[in-house]
């Protein structure tokens, strides 16, 4: 479900740490109504600038039915569970970050969050309001409610879609990415010889060489990126099952799905050896590549 967030909206914010005070005081300087924050970390009630601070279980459930409540943890990567935690509570307007490995499919409450802290103005702006959940995965492909299918894959029936090429290429063929990754994970200082070459041959034009300082700028995303999955990793072991690899069914070969969302998850977990990979697609592609007929839904 989706929404336009007005100017009549009441906020919690749930973490009155440092974050949480600096949202409040951006939403706060844009004429919104911060009306609570919620930490599980006081002993007795307390207040920031007026607004009061609460644990969850003082909060009264209908302010937190009705506002709009911000999670504002440092730890991204637990966000997804505590979204699940509050809405448990009632709280059904919730705004925190998810599946925040850059580079990914960019979400545009991701996106809102970030500019929130960036001090935009957000009057306007549409949020996304879908319950958070975790997703247990199963060898044989399970349907969910949004009818996609949650499975795993063989890398090699894996295919990428790139900005300059029209048809989709092998996900093997993106094999230098996995090397780098391979080589971060060891300890060892990448040879990037190899993917400078690959990444000029996927890039929007690779007529156009790549500059010395724009190459750069690629092999430091991509270490952000590493560190970003290697901690979600450590985290939380199922952090891949529940953001799995998105694709959908070749457009332009007869067989195979092509990743759509989640290319730098693919090479991770294939720099570690990992041969079969958690993807999610749509139960109708997965029906044509896999046995030709729909499937039943898994209860």
């Amino acid at each position: 479900m989706k929404r336009r967030i007005t100017r009549s909206d009441k906020w919690v914010i749930y973490g009155a740490g440092h974050l949480g005070r600096h949202i409040s005081d951006i939403l706060v300087a844009q004429g919104f109504d911060v009306c609570l924050f919620v930490d599980k970390y006081i002993s007795e009630r307390q207040a920031y600038k007026g607004i009061q601070i609460v644990t969850l279980e003082q909060a009264e459930k209908s302010i937190l039915e009705t506002a709009m409540v911000v999670i504002a943890i440092n730890d991204y990567f637990a966000q997804d569970d505590l979204a699940i935690e509050l809405w448990e509570y009632g709280a059904h307007r919730l705004l925190y970050k998810t599946n925040i490995i850059c580079y990914e499919r960019y979400f545009a409450n991701n996106r809102l969050y970030d500019d929130i802290l960036a001090g935009k103005g957000i009057e306007g702006r549409e949020i996304t309001l879908d319950k958070p959940g975790k997703i247990a995965i199963t060898e044989g492909g399970k349907i969910l409610e949004d009818d996609t299918v949650l499975f795993y894959i063989n890398e090699d029936e894996l295919r990428v879609q790139t900005s300059y090429h029209k048809e989709s290429m092998p996900f093997r063929d993106f094999t230098p990415m996995v090397k780098l990754y391979a080589s971060l994970i060891r300890g060892i200082v990448p040879d990037t010889a190899e993917f400078r070459t690959h990444y000029q041959k996927t890039k929007i034009d690779p007529a156009k060489p790549i500059c010395e300082e724009e190459f750069e700028r690629v092999v430091d995303a991509r270490i952000s990126i590493f560190k970003s999955m290697r901690r979600a990793l450590e985290f939380d072991h199922g952090f891949f099952l529940r953001h799995p690899i998105e694709v959908r069914k070749s457009g332009y070969e007869a067989d195979g799905f092509v990743i759509v969302d989640g290319l730098n998850r693919a090479s991770f977990l294939a720099a570690f050896g990992i041969r079969y990979l958690p993807c999610k697609a749509p139960k109708d592609d997965f029906a044509k590549i896999r046995n030709g007929v729909p499937l039943e839904k898994v209860q």
